[in-house]
């Protein structure tokens, strides 16, 4: 069976964006939070740590799993049309300063009669 794998690289300023809207989304930020830092974990722990400081100069950190990630990544391709499969397994990796998405698509041979 043929396999397909595509690898997308998002840089730090573009993961930053990414997390940002997805916290904003979730209600989990208001839009006047800032995004101070953000510590990709490696794939042990898979995690991202997001470090938001508030209007009032309070700062906070939320602890996001790749799964969450990979949703606010899926959401940064949508939002700036970048073309992604709908089916596909998908996963996450560090890759330098930012991620890399993986998406792997199998492609099975249709069914022929005998």
């Amino acid at each position: 069976m043929p396999v397909e794998t595509r690898t997308l690289l998002f840089d730090k300023d573009e993961l930053s964006e990414a997390v940002r809207d997805h916290l904003v989304r979730k209600g989990l930020a208001s839009v006047e939070d800032r995004l101070n830092t953000l510590d990709v974990e490696p794939d042990t722990k898979g995690t991202v740590v997001a470090g938001l400081v508030d209007g009032s100069g309070a700062s906070r950190k939320l602890e996001l799993s790749y799964g969450d990630v990979t949703k606010a990544l899926i959401q940064y391709c949508r939002a700036h049309q970048i073309p992604l499969p709908r089916y596909g397994d998908k996963q996450l990796a560090p890759a330098g300063d930012g991620m890399a998405l993986m998406v792997r698509m199998v492609f099975s041979r249709p069914d022929r009669p005998a």
